[in-house]
């Protein structure tokens, strides 16, 4: 029981911020200019929102970059399959994964290389695979203790 709401809780909180990122365009499109810009306000703290690493809708950015919106995409997506046991990756993935996400993020930020919103997006979605397997990782060492 312990287990499947710490994963509902991964799976609402990610919902949440991939929801709203999507939804700030939308309402700025439809010019609800300050609803958007609330929503936006909302995600200040997790991502820095820089317009030119986040995708566009109707010509506005998302209200996360493209890395970040990758992660909770992931999060949300892997956190169903969390719920229903059918979440299985090995560590050699596990390990590409980690190198995919290190790789990109080096490049952007150490060597200032542009990678890209593909290439961010993809790490993002790494990222998030990561964050659940780990937490999978716990939670199943958390019940055989």
């Amino acid at each position: 029981m312990k287990r499947e709401i710490i994963i509902l809780i991964l799976f609402i909180y990610s919902l949440f911020f991939m929801t709203g990122a999507i939804l700030a365009p939308i309402l700025s499109h439809f010019e609800l200019y300050n609803l958007s810009a609330k929503i936006t306000f909302l995600f200040v703290g997790s991502c820095h929102q820089n317009p030119l690493r986040s995708f566009n809708l109707f010509g506005y950015p998302f209200a996360l970059c493209a890395r970040c919106f990758g992660v909770y995409l992931s999060c949300t997506i892997s956190s169903i399959f969390l719920l229903t046991n059918k979440l299985n990756m090995n560590r050699f993935l596990f390990l590409f994964l980690i190198a995919f996400a290190i790789f990109d993020i080096t490049l952007n930020t150490i060597f200032s290389i542009d990678t890209g919103n593909i290439l961010r997006f993809l790490a993002g979605i790494s990222i998030g695979l990561i964050i659940t397997t780990i937490i999978q990782y716990l939670l199943e060492k958390g019940e055989n203790i």
